[in-house]
């Protein structure tokens, strides 16, 4: 199966809205899940990319390829901002101070 960056960051965006409604919801638990694995996917491509790239550079292809982190600061098509990076940055805090116990009145 194919997953595009755009979609895991559809993913990611919109759990971090709905997860900053602080109410309950269908789904909400494989929404969380989905958006975690959305974050291990992200996590692997950083890890695996210098690689990549190291290779792509010695096999003198000529394909074009950009870094991830350039990727992320590109425009959100939802927002019309680049916010990529600030909506992974809110959702991983959510996740962390849901799993603390902490909550937001």
């Amino acid at each position: 199966m194919f997953v595009s960056l755009f979609q895991i960051l559809y993913i990611i965006d919109e759990s971090t809205k709905m997860f900053e409604k602080h109410v309950a919801f269908p789904g909400k638990e494989e929404l969380e899940t989905a958006s975690l694995f959305c974050l291990k996917i992200l996590d692997l491509v950083f890890t695996k990319q210098d690689d990549f790239l190291a290779m792509l550079r010695e096999s003198r292809t000529s394909f074009i390829v950009s870094p991830m982190e350039n990727l992320l600061l590109g425009i959100n098509p939802r927002s019309g901002r680049p916010d990529h990076i600030l909506n992974i940055a809110r959702f991983v805090v959510k996740i962390r101070c849901s799993a603390s116990g902490f909550t937001k009145k």
